[in-house]
């Protein structure tokens, strides 16, 4: 085998067995002797080295880092000048929100409505707790509200406030400007309310005003309780002075009161009233005057005012003219008592009249009508006759008698002719 000189690696190379040169051998990177050997080889790092910020050592560290900021305020330079929380004091202050600028989405309390945390604003009275804040122009970015502030600095205060979708309050005048549902839970009262009036102050607990113009039933007050269990002395109502009821309406409908029940006419002639008089009495009262008393003691009575008539239609008035004497009369007007024996109805009957004339003609008379009309009959038991010394017989058919003497007696008749005749009876 002969060797060949290498021009480029400068030492010789075994020829092949041709006699015209060796064979070609390839460099191989991990030979470490002969003619395949790569001699001054760099070193090659076995694998790619990611960077690692946290790494202090080793390919993957990095050098020269940087200092990073650590988070804290304090660590800042030049840190701005904090918010005080004083509203007034900014400068180019925004204008406060204005519902009536934005009524649409403020009434209807819609998806743009900022809900601010009680926590965040002070004197929550007269502040915004929810309104259309996108609806602004130049709104203002929240960290600008005062979170320890007062209310009360702010100028331009909002003129109304919404503390949901169905409330809205007037926080400026006290107002709701809507209809007011309130849900009490069990064994709660569902408002309470509590005031006060010193020196001449008429101020009215409740103030109510309302206007009807409707074609229907209209209501000013309703009460709607659905009694499913509850004791009897249950009251609809309850006014008290001082603690002790004065007036009262109990479940049943029945009123009662301790000062009597007064009633002022329209006309304004005077008040009408109904008292308790005294013990086991009640009185119809106008004015003062006792009109009707009853009496529920052992008299058991009712009275009526002894100057006053007991009156029908205005035309038939019964009086007590004196002590135990009844009367029927109405002024000038002639009267007729009946006493009815049957009575079926104003055709059918029969009775005793009583009649009178103007002229001072008085008559006693059994008579009737329909199925009563025959049959009737005056019976006077022992009677006992004062005769007059004279009569006139007025009406065809009248009978008298005259007392002319103490020793005789005159019986006269007018007939149907109308001629009076007469016969005189000797007394003995």
């Amino acid at each position: 085998m002969a060797w060949v000189f290498n021009p480029f690696t400068g030492k010789l190379d075994q020829a092949g067995s041709g006699g015209s040169g060796g064979s070609q051998v390839n460099c191989d990177w991990n030979s470490t002797s002969g003619v395949s050997q790569i001699l001054n080889k760099p070193t090659i790092p076995s694998a790619q080295v990611n960077s690692d910020w946290n790494a202090s050592t080793g390919v993957a560290a990095i050098l020269n880092k940087p200092s990073l900021f650590s988070g804290a305020y304090a660590d800042l330079t030049g840190k701005p000048t904090l918010f005080s929380g004083a509203y007034s004091a900014l400068t180019g202050t925004p204008s406060t929100f204005s519902p009536s600028a934005h009524a649409s989405s403020h009434a209807s309390g819609g998806s743009d409505a900022l809900t601010l945390a009680s926590s965040q604003i002070t004197g929550l009275a007269s502040v915004a707790t929810s309104g259309a804040y996108s609806s602004l122009t130049g709104t203002p970015s929240l960290a600008t509200v005062a979170t320890s502030g007062s209310a009360a600095d702010l100028t331009g205060t909002l003129a109304d406030s919404r503390l949901s979708s169905n409330v809205a309050l007037d926080n400026q005048n006290n107002n709701f400007t809507a209809g007011q549902t309130i849900t009490a839970a069990a064994n709660t009262s569902a408002l309470t309310a509590s005031y006060s009036v010193t020196g001449a102050n008429t101020t009215p607990l409740l103030n109510l005003t309302g206007t009807w113009n409707t074609t229907g039933v209209a209501k000013g007050l309703l009460l709607n309780v659905t009694d499913t269990a509850s004791a009897a002395g249950s009251l609809l109502a309850d006014f008290q002075n001082g603690g002790v009821s004065a007036f009262t309406i109990n479940k049943y409908g029945t009123t009662s009161g301790t000062g009597g029940f007064s009633f002022t006419p329209a006309s304004n002639t005077g008040t009408w009233s109904f008292v308790s008089g005294s013990t086991s009495t009640v009185q119809f009262r106008m004015g003062s005057t006792v009109v009707v008393n009853y009496r529920g003691d052992s008299a058991g009575s009712v009275d009526i005012n002894s100057t006053l008539p007991l009156s029908w239609n205005g035309d038939t008035k019964l009086y007590r003219d004196a002590a135990g004497t009844l009367a029927l009369r109405n002024g000038t007007n002639a009267q007729t008592a009946r006493i009815y024996g049957t009575y079926t109805d104003a055709s059918n009957g029969r009775r005793l009249d009583i009649t009178s004339t103007t002229g001072g003609i008085f008559t006693l008379t059994a008579t009737g009508n329909g199925t009563g009309a025959t049959g009737n009959l005056l019976k006077l038991t022992q009677p006992i006759l004062l005769p007059a010394s004279s009569v006139t017989l007025a009406t065809n058919g009248d009978l008298a008698f005259e007392a002319t003497s103490n020793s005789s007696l005159t019986i006269r008749y007018r007939g149907s002719d109308g001629t009076t005749r007469s016969a005189t009876l000797t007394l003995v």
